[in-house]
């Protein structure tokens, strides 16, 4: 129970500032925001309380490949508006990859009024208000919506539901301070969502042979962590512990036990 409570709170800690569960209640609590139509290169947007949000789509279309065609970038990321395009695009992945050598311009060229449309619908499921983002341009925080590590509107929902089920089920146990604990989980335990997830996106490598993106975790250890498998983000972190509780449980498992081995003067063919 306590590390499925983990795993949801850690997906909605933001910046740090408030406790995950009443970012989640106020992201569910926002007013809906209405896609009022694309007219004349222009996308207004609006939602009760924050009024109306003018967007030229010119400018979002000039403006997201900028971004990631900025020379102060690191390299390879120009990579990454490819994958945006292809979030929001009908163009085929091959289409794309043939796209690798264009220019800043030609990439603007086939970015489309409809496409900013389609940029600024999926920021309306992401966001909780027009002023957070809901801006038909393609950067970071948009970048993180395509590749999942934020969460739509409908999967708080999803999410809220179960961890109310979870924690009447904490409240039913044989446990002292369980009021208490419920209480701080849902008012006082904080966690940096953002920067732990930025921290995800900065050592996250293709692998090559195997095709798909690894998070290199040992990435800046020292020898202080030696031994020690180093989580970048809490909710990689919890999601493994929870599976991990839950394949125990499954078999029956009670006791943990683990062994440390210098591995330095091993020759190569001992460690196969």
């Amino acid at each position: 129970i306590l590390s499925e409570i983990f795993l949801i709170l850690s997906k909605y800690g933001e910046d740090g500032s408030k406790a995950p569960y009443r970012n989640l209640e106020n992201f569910l609590k926002s007013p809906k925001i209405e896609n009022l139509g694309l007219q004349d290169g222009k996308i207004t947007v609006q939602q009760h309380g924050f009024g109306k949000r003018i967007i030229d789509v010119d400018h979002a279309r000039h403006r997201s490949v900028r971004i990631w065609f900025d020379g102060r970038r690191k390299e390879g990321t120009k990579k990454k508006i490819y994958k945006i395009i292809e979030r929001i695009s009908d163009y085929t992945p091959n289409q794309i990859q043939g796209w690798r050598e264009f220019t800043e311009q030609q990439v603007v060229d086939i970015i489309e009024p409809k496409h900013i449309n389609n940029i600024v619908n999926l920021q309306m499921e992401y966001l909780s208000n027009i002023n957070q983002g809901v801006d038909g341009i393609a950067g970071n925080d948009f970048y993180e919506m395509v590749i999942g590590v934020r969460h739509t509107k409908k999967e708080a929902g999803e999410d809220k539901k179960r961890i109310d089920e979870l924690f009447k089920q904490l409240l039913e146990l044989p446990l002292k301070h369980k009021d208490e604990l419920v209480s701080k989980f849902k008012n006082w335990m904080q966690i940096k969502t953002f920067n732990n997830r930025n921290s995800v996106l900065d050592n996250t490598r293709h692998n090559e042979t195997k095709d798909i993106q690894v998070i290199e975790q040992a990435i800046k250890v020292g020898s202080w962590s030696a031994g020690c498998q180093v989580f970048y983000d809490t909710e990689v972190f919890y999601t493994f512990w929870y599976k991990l509780l839950k394949r125990a449980a499954e078999v029956g498992q009670l006791q943990w036990y683990y062994t440390l081995i210098d591995a330095t003067n091993f020759e190569t063919t001992d460690l196969v």
